[in-house]
């Protein structure tokens, strides 16, 4: 296993760099803002590799210090606590880099050459500047190009509704994001599950679904854990229990007792695992507890292909709707949007970073259509 932090000037660009090193199957495990020496705030993003490959491991590892010789103990006979390791720091040379303002010319050429290519495969002319704004628009927001050859196919300019404006791709947008919404309200007699892959921030969302259930909605709740696997997991949602003052059902008690027709169950669970064994006695723990809602939570901060990759992968789960967390450390709603639409499962509700204070939400097409278009002053 490999953890390994990297750090730049915004998550979408240390994204990048985990991308780069440490391939796709990385997870990300932490998002923080840091402040370099310099005194300029930048954004430090720590990821593990579970499973890496000899050259994933080469590359991951290429900066590691060599190791130091260990300290002989003092003849005292005292023992004194290990050394606090500290955090590897930016190479020069990377530093220097990430300052540079040619990287980001190339990067914007890039992204025209791209996007003229996006614009190409439609058979709109690549003079179109409205079209070509929104399809950088809509690149720079993590959206799939064929998310957005399928949404600009009916603008051929050939009669006047079909003629290109901002707010005509605006208006297909908002539809398309619509009909890949689900909200979800859970109300009593429903049993509420929350499942996905490690790290994504199950436990801190029953947690929030909870608090905003019992005090911005006065709806009686109750906890359970199905997880036996993360550390502390279940001491993690008896804490929510005793600062909402909610029973919680531990695990080996009678099903029956997750059933209750007055009040909101709401079920965290171990995370998905490519492991058979594990993955089956999982899914033997969730047929038991026979849930109504089977809520697939995503971070915000993957992308597309891995989305989609992870949805279908719990398919043998029959998930019903989707939850995006973390949505506070990124702007990029079409990896999001796009993966509800290829798969069919719908966003039901979205949720911040556990360090944020606020609940759980409904998402709104208008907004996330404005956040993926870059017209965030024409709608919050």
């Amino acid at each position: 296993m490999i953890i390994k932090s990297f750090v730049a000037e915004s998550s979408s660009a240390a994204l990048k760099q985990v991308r780069r090193e440490m391939g796709g199957d990385a997870v990300v495990l932490k998002t923080r803002q840091v402040r370099s020496d310099d005194g300029i705030s930048r954004v430090e993003v720590t990821a593990c590799l579970d499973k890496p490959t000899t050259g994933q491991s080469s590359v991951a590892l290429a900066d590691r210090k060599p190791a130091v010789a260990p300290i002989a103990a003092p003849t005292t006979g005292s023992r004194l606590a290990p050394d606090v390791i500290e955090e590897p720091m930016i190479p020069a040379a990377t530093a220097a880099l990430i300052n540079d303002s040619r990287l980001d010319g190339l990067e914007a050429k890039l992204d025209r050459l791209l996007s003229l290519q996006v614009l190409h495969t439609t058979g709109i002319r690549p003079d179109t500047r409205v079209m070509e704004r929104v399809v950088t628009a809509l690149r720079s927001s993590d959206t799939p190009d064929e998310f957005i050859t399928g949404l600009l196919g009916g603008f051929d300019g050939s009669s006047d509704e079909t003629m290109v404006t901002e707010d005509g791709v605006y208006n297909a947008l908002v539809t398309r994001i619509t009909e890949a919404l689900d909200p979800v309200t859970p109300s009593a007699g429903d049993r509420v599950l929350a499942m996905g892959p490690a790290g994504t921030g199950k436990t801190t969302f029953i947690g929030k679904l909870a608090c905003d259930l019992v005090t911005r909605r006065s709806t009686a709740v109750k906890l359970m854990s199905l997880d036996s696997h993360k550390v502390a997991a279940r001491d993690e949602i008896e804490s929510y229990g005793e600062l909402l003052g909610v029973d919680v059902i531990a695990t080996d008690d009678d099903v029956k007792k997750s059933i209750d027709n007055e009040k909101v169950v709401l079920i965290d669970s171990a995370a998905l695992s490519a492991d058979k064994g594990r993955a089956d006695v999982l899914a033997g723990e969730i047929a038991r507890v026979a849930p109504t809602h089977r809520l697939m939570i995503l971070s915000s901060l993957t992308r597309y292909r891995d989305l989609v990759r992870q949805i279908e992968a719990a398919a043998s789960l029959a998930p019903t709707h989707l939850v995006a967390t973390m949505t506070d450390l990124t702007d990029c709603w079409g990896a999001v949007i796009a993966a509800a639409v290829k798969t069919g499962v719908k966003l039901a509700l979205v949720s911040n970073s556990p360090l944020s204070t606020t609940m759980v939400e409904t998402p709104q097409a208008e907004a996330i259509a404005s956040v993926m278009l870059r017209r965030e002053g024409k709608h919050d």
